[in-house]
């Protein structure tokens, strides 16, 4: 398995994205490439608010398997349709919480980069363009597969994936992945042990019980 940090370009909240590259591959072959958020952040340039996303770039021409979005906060969620839009083969995760906040936080990011083209006119300076769309938005919730986690799946034929609370916010996931070959893995979004004003803290990931099939 290869590891690869795309996001958070600027060492600032935003933009967080890790590809995970061959899990499971065997004797040099098989294997699945899965990518966990993508997300943006926000930076200010003489006065404009500009948008900062995950390397998403790297991905161009590789084949992407899985798309699981941890949480719904914009720094893990707000590339999302873009992500998935450049990468209709890949299969899209993400928890009922998750799929249905997501769409405000994704229809706010999407005004605040409408005001940040108008200022930009403004100022005579050219816009940035928009990294998604509505119809991109619409696209990306029809397609994913929403959990109600905690819950094992089976994706493909000998893998199972557990799906678990990680506090933080509700539906906020941490993920188990046991491949038909190779080392199992834990991947995480952001985590919190401390009860919070949604949802109770998660000092230890618990193991799923419920199994479903895909």
């Amino acid at each position: 398995m290869i590891y690869q940090q795309l996001g958070e370009p600027y060492r600032r909240p935003g933009g967080t994205s890790h590809f995970f590259k061959k899990i499971g591959v065997k004797f040099g072959f098989g294997g699945k490439n899965i990518v966990v958020d993508s997300g943006i952040g926000f930076h200010l340039i003489n006065g404009i608010s500009k948008t900062h996303t995950a390397d998403i770039d790297r991905l161009d021409g590789v084949r992407i398997d899985l798309i699981i979005i941890t949480h719904l906060h914009a720094d893990h969620i707000g590339g999302g349709p873009a992500l998935a839009k450049r990468h209709p083969e890949a299969i899209v995760i993400m928890s009922r919480p998750t799929w249905l906040g997501g769409w405000i936080i994704l229809s706010d990011a999407f005004k605040i980069a409408k005001k940040n083209q108008e200022q930009a006119r403004y100022r005579g300076e050219e816009p940035e363009p928009f990294l998604f769309d509505h119809d991109d938005m619409v696209e990306f919730f029809e397609r994913a597969i929403v959990l109600d986690h905690p819950q094992w799946i089976s994706p493909w034929k000998g893998w199972e994936m557990g799906f678990s609370n990680c506090g933080h916010t509700r539906g906020a996931m941490s993920i188990f992945i046991i491949p038909p070959h190779g080392r199992p893995i834990c991947i995480t979004g952001d985590c919190c042990s401390q009860n919070q004003e949604l949802t109770r803290g998660v000092l230890v990931p618990g193991v799923p019980t419920t199994v479903t099939s895909m």
